[in-house]
């Protein structure tokens, strides 16, 4: 019977290693997140920049009586063209332009509004994404943006 007995010391080390490994667990799971979340977002980033060509694309086939680019709103064909037409992936930059798109690039980006809402591409946002604004000038200098890409 005295074998099943702790003493009081023992007890309370024993609440404090609990409470310690707990603590500890917590805190890796909440840094093996974080760090994830960073990397997705960093890695969005650096995609978005590949896409200097598309933005002034877009910009330039903006128009101001029709604001918003009616021409690719909920056309999936005509968005995926323009996207074939303007995104040469990375790598060769001799490369023809695609008439494929192995990326998949068209569905995985969007086309997005001033205000925010979809006009083209991927149908949802995930829980982590970037934006890229699409200005009349290079730097958004004179302006709001014109729309997004996401």
């Amino acid at each position: 019977m005295d074998r099943l007995r702790m003493s009081l010391t023992t007890k309370i080390f024993l609440a404090i290693a609990a409470t310690a490994v707990l603590v500890i667990g917590t805190m890796a799971l909440l840094v093996a997140l974080s760090m994830r979340d960073g990397f997705s977002q960093y890695l969005l980033r650096g995609e978005l920049i590949r896409f200097n060509t598309l933005v002034r694309e877009l910009a330039l086939a903006h128009d101001l009586e029709a604001p918003g680019w009616p021409e690719l709103a909920d056309d999936p064909r005509a968005w995926n063209d323009f996207m074939r037409t303007h995104f040469t992936p990375p790598g060769n930059p001799d490369q023809e332009r695609i008439n494929a798109d192995p990326l998949m690039i068209g569905d995985r980006l969007a086309l997005l509004a001033a205000s925010g809402t979809r006009i083209a591409g991927a149908p949802e946002r995930t829980a982590i994404y970037e934006q890229r604004p699409i200005c009349a000038d290079r730097r958004c200098e004179t302006g709001d943006p014109l729309g997004y890409i996401a």
